[in-house]
């Protein structure tokens, strides 16, 4: 019953400017019957006839103006892509206003296909990196790992360190592509922490650091 009577105020709001006409015009008809001193039968006839005829017409008015609402209420609450159909307009301005809502909607999937090319293009070049660096690095590991010494030692470890954050970027675009193929499994914990210990464990030895896992 609210959204019924704020949905009729809002149409008297809309069309206030009929209403007064309306009025007016029927407080004329009225004078300049009373001026001609018909009967009050004929006076009151036809202005029975008048308001009958322009009731009508408002209740019609206000059908099409409540299912045009309906009917955008229930678009608005189901649109889930930009392609969609508006209702048929029956004015010049209604035609104007989906003209300019069609345009500003062009221009924003424009701009999103814009950036989703743009982004597409970022985590290609990204992904072909993070692939091609493995090279140089690979032929670098060997080349330290063909003499023992320290600074070979220390530079084994920056560039193990190196390893480990073009790994992050390798994951972390691989997260963004919504396309990757997951795999969901159980894992046990202590098998997890065993390979991080030995996957650094030359990092500890080399700090002289110890780990105690208590399970």
């Amino acid at each position: 019953m609210k959204d019924f009577i704020n949905i009729a105020g809002s149409y008297l709001k809309r069309n206030i400017g009929r209403i007064i006409a309306v009025i007016f015009s029927f407080g004329i008809f009225l004078v300049v019957l009373s001026l001609y001193s018909l009967p009050l039968e004929a006076v009151a006839y036809a202005s029975l006839l008048t308001s009958i005829f322009i009731l009508i017409i408002g209740i019609i008015d206000f059908i099409v103006f409540y299912r045009k609402h309906a009917e955008l209420d229930k678009l608005k609450s189901s649109i889930v892509i930009s392609d969609f159909t508006l209702p048929g307009s029956y004015d010049l301005i209604e035609k104007d206003y989906q003209e300019l809502i069609k345009i500003i909607d062009e221009d924003r999937r424009n701009i999103i296909n814009q950036k989703d090319k743009a982004l597409t293009d970022m985590v290609d070049y990204y992904t072909i990196w993070a692939h091609q660096i493995k090279t140089p690095i690979a032929a670098m590991r060997l080349i330290l790992q063909s003499e023992q010494s320290d600074s070979n030692n220390e530079l084994l470890e920056q560039l193990f360190r190196i390893e480990q954050y073009v790994e992050m970027v390798l994951q972390y675009l691989r997260l963004e592509n919504i396309n990757s193929d997951f795999v969901f499994k159980r894992y046990s914990l202590d098998d997890i922490m065993k390979q991080a210990v030995r996957k650094y464990s030359k990092t500890f030895i080399r700090k002289k650091s110890g780990l105690t896992m208590k399970i």
